[in-house]
């Protein structure tokens, strides 16, 4: 399963492009699913999901949604986001507004100052209002070097070829389980579901000769 975010501001530009993406990667026969991170200030914030209504117009077969007080699936907390994508069996996941995770990201924008505030070493590719009229060819200086300037209305495919290039496999949350036999394979949906829960909330493991090694 393959993970990347397309983050920015409010009204850059970032359901389009999601939309977008959507079309394009179920066209090139892949499965899609998409998780909306809103950053709403009421618990009760589903009276108001066209992004993600929009999104399952798109085609997209799996479908989140997460404020500061739950998710769409009712739970009574905010879910952490590696729980969360445990529920997820597509081939490519976009997450919308998702910015606290070590994963690819595009990043939209209604300008180049705006862009400069919010770029990562993580962001591979812009877009979003300030892209609009971009040359096939023409690129920004990211966090570290230059990467591509897409208008995401007129170059969907150049931006499609992008992520398939761009994003791989996602390997969960940087937490290795070891036994005496070796590395445990966390792809597993029982030792997913089991061991990793353990992991993440810093609980002991109930198994006996397990250690637990978190990447940085």
């Amino acid at each position: 399963m393959k993970v990347l975010s397309v983050v920015g501001s409010r009204g850059s530009g970032k359901t389009y492009l999601v939309n977008g993406l959507i079309a394009g990667l179920i066209a090139r026969g892949y499965s899609v699913g998409t998780i909306k991170e809103y950053f709403a200030s009421q618990p009760d914030f589903f009276c108001d999901l066209h992004d993600l209504q929009s999104h399952k117009e798109m085609g997209s077969q799996t479908l989140a949604a997460r404020n500061f007080f739950s998710t769409n699936i009712f739970y009574p907390q905010n879910m952490g986001m590696e729980e969360l994508l445990g529920f997820f069996r597509n081939d490519f996941v976009i997450l919308e507004g998702v910015r606290d995770m070590k994963i690819p990201m595009i990043l939209t924008a209604h300008d180049l100052e705006e862009f400069d505030r919010w770029k990562n070493c993580r962001v591979f590719a812009a877009s979003g209002i300030f892209a609009n009229g971009a040359g096939p060819d023409e690129k920004i200086m990211g966090e570290d070097e230059m990467i591509p300037l897409i208008d995401s209305q007129k170059q969907i495919t150049l931006l499609l070829d992008l992520v398939t290039e761009k994003v791989n496999d996602w390997d969960g949350p940087g937490i290795e389980l070891y036994t005496a036999d070796g590395k445990l394979d966390l792809s597993n949906d029982v030792w997913r579901k089991c061991l990793l829960q353990f992991a993440l909330s810093g609980l002991d493991l109930p198994q006996d000769g397990v250690l637990v090694k978190k990447n940085e």
